[in-house]
């Protein structure tokens, strides 16, 4: 190619290494409160563990594209010496693994999460299924990929006549885990639905759900820089896309994982952003070493109906009124969180004055009710 001093200087290299390394913070600080909240809460557990291998996979995905674009990536191929070129290749080899292993396993974390939350026969099922299908297919995958054309048999000679076609491999890549990808985030809609929440919460988790969905739409642009890659006599400069796209993507899905565990956190830091809470329908209740503030309704009645004499508060404290407890919150309650408190209503039907505690926390006596 005939010299061209102004493309010759042409460089994404810095847009490559900010967004890598940006994105790479961003998900380490979200994971990191993450594993902060669950350690806080004593409830860590395996799709916690497979959260940190994904964030250690996507950390090194974002460091080999930062060696990438050392060696050139984001440059014009005429302006790389063969040994940046070969250097530039072994680092894309890496980058594919790293890529593909870590989007397999951000999707079994958040399987394995709907099988934490969601009690449902059949979610938990399709879950399981979706997990075994992810790692079978990732395995292949692998496989696959390391017996392209690309990037292989460039600094691996002996594989040039036996290597696979690198495009077709991706694209039956992509669309397997795009189909994945879309299962995974549309599987827990119909319970989330059904869910009792408060408007703004469930705002938030739609905008949750929103991020997962940009997730599929970056798998589906990053497809269409993948043919430039191959048909181009410049690939150091159209592959640049690609690359960013594969960490946006990883990266994304990561927040999109663990940003709803981090409801306790945020509403210790900034109560108000997830309070629902009416001030004239509060009461207080306490126990031995802790506190809840139980939200209820109170109607004018002498009737105690519902309350038994084993029951821990005391009919007398419910003489003048029938209350029925409808929704809880932990408001600085040290080591629980709103799960971790069933509500019932105490309309003359049930057994109890409306409140059990799962960790078996007893509830010793009322101290006041608001008017």
């Amino acid at each position: 190619m005939a010299e061209n001093p102004e493309l010759d200087m042409q460089s994404r290299v810095g847009t490559i290494i900010g967004l890598s390394v940006g994105f790479a913070i961003l998900s380490t600080i979200i994971v990191s409160c993450r594993i902060y909240t669950r350690v806080i809460l004593k409830s860590i557990g395996i799709d916690d563990a497979a959260i940190i291998a994904t964030q250690i996979l996507a950390v090194g995905l974002s460091i080999v594209t930062c060696i990438e674009a050392h060696y050139g990536l984001g440059r014009h191929s005429w302006v790389l010496t063969q040994d940046e070129v070969i250097h530039q290749l072994k680092s894309l080899f890496g980058a594919i693994q790293l890529y593909i292993w870590s989007l397999c396993i951000v999707k079994i974390a958040l399987l394995l999460q709907y099988r934490r939350v969601f009690n449902g026969v059949i979610i938990r099922r399709v879950s399981f299924a979706l997990i075994l299908f992810a790692s079978i297919w990732n395995v292949i995958q692998s496989v696959l990929m390391s017996f392209a054309c690309i990037p292989a048999s460039v600094f691996i000679p002996s594989l040039t006549h036996s290597c696979l076609d690198s495009l077709t491999i991706w694209y039956i890549a992509a669309a397997l885990n795009i189909t994945t990808d879309f299962c995974v985030f549309i599987l827990p809609l119909h319970a989330i639905k059904s869910l009792q929440l408060p408007f703004k919460q469930k705002l938030m988790l739609s905008a949750v759900l929103g991020l997962g969905f940009f997730t599929c739409i970056i798998s589906i642009a990053r497809v269409f820089t993948l043919s430039k890659v191959v048909h181009t006599n410049d690939p150091s400069w159209a592959g640049m896309d690609a690359a960013i796209w594969s960490v946006v993507e990883v990266h994304s899905a990561i927040l999109c994982s663990s940003l709803p565990t981090l409801r306790p956190l945020i509403r210790r830091l900034m109560p108000s952003l997830l309070s629902s809470h009416r001030p004239s329908q509060y009461g207080c209740i306490r126990t031995a070493s802790k506190s809840a503030y139980v939200m209820q309704r109170t109607f004018p009645s002498s009737s105690v109906e519902g309350l038994r004499d084993s029951d821990t508060l005391s009919k007398s404290e419910f003489a003048k009124s029938k209350t029925c407890i409808t929704k809880c919150s932990t408001g600085g309650m040290e080591g629980l969180d709103d799960d971790d408190l069933e509500l019932k209503e105490t309309d003359g039907r049930v057994l109890s004055p409306g409140i059990m505690v799962k960790r078996e926390t007893v509830v010793q006596k009322e101290i006041r009710l608001e008017k």
